[in-house]
């Protein structure tokens, strides 16, 4: 198992907490997504199996979780297609760095905005695996951009600075 294993697991279980955004198991998953990105960004691409391994024993003995989260981690399969490593581990990180955005909002009680900030970020780590179809300005526009509104301005703007050049934000 590799990178783009993890990733495919990444996007499932923010499919199942923006389907359940109330559930309050969803914090506890949140978190251990973040110690798994920890994980991965501090760790050799060797460690990656390991990491998954254990993410996935954590989160299915969480209790009063839906069933469907034992299938999040069943047919894994490695994609064949050629990844950008670097761009794949930056994308991790905002991934990272959202992930504590929606922590923050589920724990005010804000669920609406939560709903909102996974939606945009739930399928980037699919996403961005798709080297020859990604397009970050793109990602940026149609996902992020919608709900940056009100207090959640800034949500993720530091990351869209340095990923995306400045010159393609405005094509």
């Amino acid at each position: 198992m590799g990178i783009s294993e993890f990733c495919i697991v990444l996007h499932r279980l923010l499919v199942l907490i923006r389907a359940d955004i109330k559930n309050p198991q969803s914090v506890r998953i949140l978190r251990r997504i973040i110690q798994s990105l920890d994980d991965m960004l501090h760790s050799p691409p060797d460690k990656v199996e390991l990491i998954l391994t254990q993410l996935q024993k954590d989160i299915i003995v969480m209790e009063s979780l839906n069933l469907s989260v034992k299938s999040v981690f069943d047919n894994v399969t490695m994609l064949h297609t050629p990844i950008n490593q670097m761009e794949v581990y930056n994308y991790l990180k905002v991934i990272r760095d959202g992930t504590s955005d929606i922590i923050l909002k589920l724990e005010e009680g804000d669920f609406e905005l939560a709903y909102g900030m996974v939606d945009a970020i739930h399928a980037l780590p699919e996403m961005v695996l798709h080297s020859e179809s990604w397009n970050a300005k793109d990602f940026w526009k149609s996902y992020v951009h919608p709900i940056r509104k009100g207090e959640n301005k800034k949500f993720l703007t530091e990351w869209e600075r340095k990923l995306v050049p400045r010159w393609s934000l405005f094509n």
